[in-house]
């Protein structure tokens, strides 16, 4: 998915999602390879803040290919299940697939009855 934030903005993103506080969010984005200090992550953290409204500008312009891609995503998932379901051989864990194809359903209509509102109307 595209995005305006650099990787380092997003795991600070990560780390205010998460909710932590500064030493777990310092450790949790030296683990992801960003090694700051405290003074760096609150100015990372005062520019993602700032850029929130630039952030949702960019989703509103994106949306429809960031929706296709997604309802593509979960159609490949379906038919790679499918394909699974036909491949096992042991009965058991056929329903196991076949159970994980229903739960999804609802998922894949979603997108779909999203995509009237994706499609720009025409007259």
């Amino acid at each position: 998915m595209q995005s305006i934030l650099t990787d380092s903005e997003k795991a600070v993103v990560e780390t205010i999602t998460m909710k932590m506080h500064i030493s777990p969010a310092l450790e949790y984005l030296k683990d992801c390879g960003f090694k700051m200090s405290e003074r760096t992550y609150y100015r990372y953290k005062k520019k993602v803040e700032e850029m929130k409204l630039q952030r949702l500008y960019f989703v509103a312009k994106h949306f429809q290919e960031q929706h296709l891609e997604k309802l593509d995503r979960m159609e490949l998932i379906e038919y790679l299940m499918w394909q699974n379901y036909h491949k096992e051989k042991d009965p058991t864990k056929k329903v196991k697939i076949l159970g994980t194809i229903v739960e999804m359903q609802p998922y894949l209509t979603s997108f779909h009855e999203a995509a009237t509102y994706v499609i720009p109307k025409r007259n």
